[in-house]
């Protein structure tokens, strides 16, 4: 498959414990979440990957929302990491940019872990969430044989996928 950079997101709250996804603020120097939910169990954000890519093959195309740990492995830094050393080297905002290191992995051949949600199997969502991801080291056309495969078997196992 190969992936499209489309967005980044830098500053949502993502509590593992009660899945916040609210917006956090600058508070006393460090980000924070107001949530009371987050403010009793983890209310410093940390910064982590969120990267939403278009991925598709042939005929099918589908949103991957790829989680911290996936793009970790794509670009090899951690969040915190990769905008010190944008900080470092511009003056620009880390927020209007898209790293280098996040640039190079656009099309590319990537190949994701994805959980398949209820909204997937019933109502045909192509907007997926991958665990993980790495770089592909097959051919484009084995690549694109084994992606066949899936979608194949994913089709005869749950109805067809559109």
């Amino acid at each position: 498959m190969e992936g499209t950079l489309r967005k980044s997101q830098f500053g949502t709250c993502l509590e593992p414990n009660n899945f916040c996804h609210e917006e956090v603020h600058l508070l006393e120097g460090r980000y924070k979440c107001v949530n009371p939910k987050c403010l009793k169990s983890s209310p410093y954000a940390e910064k982590r990957y969120r990267i939403m890519v278009l991925a598709h093959h042939k005929t099918k195309a589908v949103n991957v929302v790829l989680s911290d740990r996936a793009v970790k492995r794509l670009v090899g830094k951690t969040a915190t990491m990769l905008l010190e050393e944008i900080e470092d080297l511009s003056e620009t905002p880390p927020s209007t940019l898209f790293p280098q290191q996040i640039l190079d992995i656009t099309n590319k051949d990537v190949t994701f872990n994805i959980l398949i949600s209820d909204d997937n199997v019933l109502i045909n969502s192509t907007m997926y969430n991958a665990t993980d991801a790495y770089l592909s080291k097959k051919s484009k056309s084995s690549t694109s044989e084994t992606v066949e495969e899936i979608i194949e078997s994913t089709e005869s196992d749950f109805g067809e996928i559109s």
